[in-house]
């Protein structure tokens, strides 16, 4: 489902109305549903945390960690491209793991250095959110998830929080505390944890009752884009079966860098990119974008927005961002405006069904 806002949305909300819409989306989110969260953090806090991380052999940090990212803890559904790697060399992930908890070292500085890519602590597949999630389930009154959809929630809010030019430390520590504002200040009659003010951005961002919520409250013109079944069916066998149908052939694996990314449907604040890929080879950024039936050249604007949001924001300066448009066809706006785009391909599927 992807959410679209007015222009208006960059025009923050006041601490009244995120009060309102607050109080609000709890009384619509399934207590349950909360619970069921809470239960997992219970359970990881209890090895999350230097002192038994210290004893546990080999085998058992493994396997404590397989079962933590392949659950997804209850925040989302994981793609598992990445979850073998990071364990692979257990020492270092052992290392890792008891340097980003240290916290005798500043906080932007153990983050910076696991999930910076040139970071001295880093490994592959590990980024912002599964840093963050293994912070806020070691101490969930000090530290706080952050990844797609936090940033999401900000852009309902109408929240700038960092400048786009700080290192990974820093926009950390910046999240850390507009979430502590969002639990602290104005949402401090409720009661709340980091785990609920996660619940209440994921809400608001991409729910269809917490979007209404925020029409209701707000006055904005929201609309809410929901894929036809054909394409959403599409969607599910492309992510179930990339590497098979699309990653073997273009040498191409799908993009994770947090806990709540699997590539498919990947959040941005200028809409969901339907894939986000990697060249496996040359480490470019490759955005696919999906369409059921005949594309239109609307697809290739779609696209293009897409690529330069992850051009500014995720490919390294010196890598390219490339895009293909997949469809059963293409109308004849869109062959034209092809031939004027050098990094955007169309590539055509056709399914079938055998007895």
């Amino acid at each position: 489902m992807a959410v679209k806002y007015s222009e208006d949305e960059y025009e923050p909300l006041s601490d009244d109305q995120i009060r309102e819409l607050m109080r609000k989306s709890f009384e619509l989110i399934p207590p349950e549903s909360i619970s069921e969260r809470r239960k997992r953090y219970e359970y990881n806090s209890k090895w999350i945390k230097p002192e038994v991380i210290k004893t546990l052999s080999d085998n058992e940090l493994q396997k404590k960690f397989l079962e933590y990212y392949k659950g997804g803890e209850g925040r989302q559904t994981l793609n598992q491209i990445h979850r073998d790697k990071i364990v692979r060399d257990i020492k270092r992930f052992r290392e890792m793991l008891l340097y980003l908890l240290d916290e005798n070292i500043p906080i932007k500085e153990r983050f910076k250095n696991v999930v910076d890519k040139d970071g001295k602590y880093h490994i592959e597949g590990v980024g912002r959110g599964l840093a963050s999630a293994f912070l806020m389930d070691y101490n969930l009154d000090k530290y706080c998830l952050w990844n797609g959809k936090t940033e999401m929630g900000f852009r309902v809010l109408g929240w700038n929080v960092y400048n786009s030019k700080d290192d990974t430390g820093t926009k950390y520590e910046k999240v850390l505390n507009a979430l502590k504002k969002l639990r602290d200040d104005i949402g401090s009659e409720l009661k709340i944890s980091f785990l609920e003010v996660d619940f209440f951005l994921h809400f608001i961002s991409a729910e269809e009752e917490g979007i209404k919520l925020v029409k209701e409250i707000t006055k904005r013109d929201v609309t809410v884009d929901v894929p036809t079944p054909n394409e959403l069916f599409i969607q599910k066998i492309l992510e179930k079966n990339f590497d098979e149908v699309i990653g073997k052939k273009y040498n191409l694996e799908l993009y994770q860098d947090d806990p709540d990314s699997s590539g498919a449907q990947y959040p941005t604040p200028v809409g969901r990119l339907d894939f986000l890929a990697k060249d496996k080879k040359t480490g470019d950024f490759v955005v696919i974008e999906l369409k059921a039936g005949k594309a239109t050249d609307t697809a290739l604007g779609q696209i293009l927005r897409y690529m330069g949001w992850v051009k500014e924001n995720l490919s390294p300066p010196n890598k390219n961002v490339r895009g293909y448009i997949i469809a059963e066809d293409m109308d004849e706006k869109l062959k034209y405006a092809l031939k004027m785009v050098n990094n955007v391909k169309f590539l055509k599927y056709k399914i079938s069904i055998k007895i």
